[in-house]
């Protein structure tokens, strides 16, 4: 065979081994065993939904005022002559207690003119009565010979001057009153249980009714003034003339490490909104604010005025709701709405995702109220899922999933 023919068929040859070694390898290939892939189970945390009654409680600041606050000014003139140790900033004084004396002789010697006045115009009215007692006699005698007429009966009678008498006698004695009040005056005291704030009278001063003797304000009650949005309201009792109470609230002011809290009452709704944010404002009343009474509530430090506090007004009970932790609601897409909702992740008993629109009543700073749609013992999600889908598989943390396949 001739080199030109060798050349020719060699490529021939190796197409052929080539064919032949591909056969080979296809008959005798390996097939890899076929991998079942499990489905991908996420942990979660979960908590048991429980209906319960739940009562709401409204937080709000204000400020403590005093809910009686005045000036105490002298009603008569003169010298300061005795002062109450009490009369001090911080002094307290009972209903009718004596806040500072003045000088009574003055008042004394009017008192003891007006009474004489008195006795003189009771004396001319006796006088006057006699008089008439012998004027009807006369007019009796003289009655035909005399013209008729009112006016000449009553001349006759004395009766003008009758009338002039019994005036002196009220005037004297309205006088003789006078004297009395003025008298009783000269002790100043204290219309209420209150506690001095400021004192602007010393001893031997010359005071006239114009001078301001003591500021002092009640003890029995003080108001904590509140603002809260006025859709709020709906939850709260607000007093009314058919006898309705208020909530009741609680007045809490931290000092430091102490709690002082008292209890308090909604006394009314104030008739304008607060102009800063345009809420609603109430009137809280709170009884016994320095503790006086001793009534064991909250500390026993006063609660002072100008002390700003925390208060929680008790609203409404809402029957058959559900208390959830406020990190537990979220944002869910319902079918038919447009956006997202309000909602919760739940966990169905095949231990998948469903989320559901939820109805939130009420909420705090830590937990929702939620008053639709859910049965006792369903498993509410608590934890945070990155991509949560519908259907997804899911395992309470703590437990082993179950492998599939």
């Amino acid at each position: 065979m001739n080199t030109q023919v060798r050349k020719a068929i060699f490529p021939f040859l190796i197409l052929v081994v080539a064919i032949a070694c591909a056969a080979f390898m296809m008959a005798n290939r390996i097939t890899p065993d076929r991998l079942e892939v499990s489905e991908q189970v996420t942990p979660v945390e979960v908590g048991e939904i429980v209906h319960t009654t739940e009562q709401v409680v409204i937080n709000a600041q204000g400020t403590v005022t005093a809910a009686q606050q005045v000036h105490v000014l002298p009603e008569v003139a003169g010298r300061i002559v005795q002062l109450s140790p009490a009369l001090a900033p911080g002094g307290r004084f009972a209903a009718g207690e004596t806040i500072a004396t003045i000088d009574e002789r003055d008042y004394r010697v009017l008192l003891t003119a007006q009474k004489e006045a008195v006795a003189r115009a009771r004396l001319a009215l006796r006088q006057e009565q006699a008089r008439q007692a012998v004027a009807e006699e006369e007019w009796e005698l003289l009655e035909s010979s005399i013209p008729a007429g009112e006016s000449n009966r009553d001349l006759a009678l004395r009766i003008p001057q009758i009338e002039q008498a019994e005036a002196a006698v009220a005037a004297a004695e309205g006088a003789m009153a006078k004297a009395k009040l003025d008298l009783e005056r000269c002790r100043i005291t204290a219309p209420f249980n209150a506690v001095v704030l400021r004192e602007q009278v010393d001893l031997g001063q010359l005071v006239s009714p114009q001078s301001e003797v003591a500021t002092i304000a009640g003890t029995d009650a003080y108001w904590v003034q509140t603002s809260l949005p006025v859709e709020h309201l709906e939850w709260i009792e607000i007093p009314d003339r058919g006898g309705r109470q208020g909530s009741k609230a609680k007045v809490i002011h931290s000092a430091g490490s102490v709690e002082i809290s008292r209890q308090g009452r909604i006394e009314r709704l104030l008739g304008d909104v607060d102009p800063a944010g345009r809420m609603a404002r109430l009137l809280i009343v709170i009884d016994d604010p320095l503790n006086l009474k001793d009534t064991g509530q909250g500390s026993d430090l006063p609660l002072l005025i100008g002390s700003y506090v925390k208060v929680e007004i008790v609203g409404r009970t809402v029957e058959d709701a559900i208390v959830i932790p406020r990190r537990a609601l979220r944002e869910v897409h319902v079918a038919g709405a447009n956006g997202a909702r309000e909602g919760l992740w739940i966990m169905d008993g095949d231990d998948r995702l469903t989320t559901r629109e939820a109805k939130v009543i009420w909420r705090t700073e830590d937990t929702v109220l939620v008053s639709n749609g859910f049965v006792d013992g369903e498993r509410l999600i608590t934890s945070t899922l990155s991509t949560p889908i519908d259907g997804m598989k899911l395992v309470v943390v703590g437990q082993a999933p179950e492998i599939d396949g």
